[in-house]
């Protein structure tokens, strides 16, 4: 169920650096599609982020994930080699990835499983040092996913190219029940009536009824915007009015936020002078990286 919230607009994002990872002779065709959290044990910021790849047969285009640390989350150091690659999971390449770190340590990654078929949802894990992938078959159709845990139970959210936003909900990351309807329905705002983008899903330690945070963006016509929404215990969304508003050639591609008390972290991707695709970083308001929100939160924290 969705519901809109008709309010003021929320402060804008301030952008401290519009190219914080850029293409290199490592990766000459660019990177995008970031998604981020922080890990208070080591203090540091983990970041996973699409490339394009050379196109498997049968596939007219290849994607592949990267990570990235960093101590401040501008000044970022790329690890050595792809995380995921092309696979049966996702024949074309996985892109759009959504990073959490559970409270025990381990890494869950979701993210497009790109197919000559149908795209879909992928997921993988690294616990105590072993990988595993899988694709959800529930989860056909859709793309973008974001995802976050509260109280034991995940949920996913991704971009169903008509419908809008989809949620689904499992409790082990193997099955999952999903949404008769979109929790945020292409044209649910004004700027997204020709379709919505990029959902960025955090959760909120402490709070029992609206646990959930959510930003999107969406566009219509030569209009593109983002917005920001929470969600409640029982699956309705409330949307604010729109953060910023773009032209679409000037809007941010895709983008990731990430919650601290005092404000959010923004890492966003978007095209340079060159032409390629790269990750900047902004913020709302004045965020602290010691006061930083994971995406494993609890009723109770």
């Amino acid at each position: 169920m969705w519901s809109l919230v008709v309010g003021s607009a929320l402060a804008q994002a301030v952008v401290v650096d519009d190219a914080v990872l850029t293409a290199d002779a490592v990766l000459p065709d660019g990177v995008g599609s970031p998604s981020v959290v922080y890990d208070a044990t080591r203090q540091r910021f983990l970041m996973v982020f699409e490339t394009a790849a050379a196109a498997p047969a049968g596939c007219h285009e290849g994607w592949a994930i990267g990570g990235a640390v960093s101590s401040d989350g501008t000044s970022w150091r790329r690890l050595g080699r792809p995380l995921l690659q092309a696979s049966p999971e996702a024949p074309c390449g996985p892109r759009h990835p959504s990073l959490v770190k559970q409270d025990d340590g381990a890494l869950v990654v979701a993210f497009t499983a790109t197919d000559v078929a149908v795209d879909g949802v992928g997921l993988a894990t690294w616990e105590a040092g072993a990988r595993t992938v899988w694709r959800v078959q529930a989860l056909d159709g859709l793309s973008e996913p974001a995802l976050a845990r509260h109280d034991g139970t995940w949920q996913l959210l991704g971009v169903d190219p008509v419908e809008g936003v989809v949620s689904a909900h499992s409790t082990d990351l193997t099955v999952w029940e999903v949404d008769s309807s979109a929790v945020v329905p292409t044209g649910a705002t004004s700027w997204s009536g020709d379709g919505v983008f990029s959902p960025a899903l955090d959760c909120i330690d402490g709070d029992p009824v609206f646990p959930w945070s959510l930003h999107y963006a969406g566009w219509s016509g030569v209009e593109a915007a983002w917005a920001s929404s929470v969600g409640d215990t029982v699956g309705n969304y409330y949307v604010s009015s729109a953060i910023d508003t773009w032209a679409v050639d000037a809007a941010w591609i895709s983008f990731d936020v990430v919650h601290a008390t005092s404000g959010a972290f923004v890492w966003f991707e978007h095209l340079g002078t060159d032409g390629l695709p790269r990750i900047g970083f902004a913020t709302l308001d004045a965020p602290l990286s010691t006061e930083v929100v994971d995406r494993d939160c609890h009723s109770t924290p």
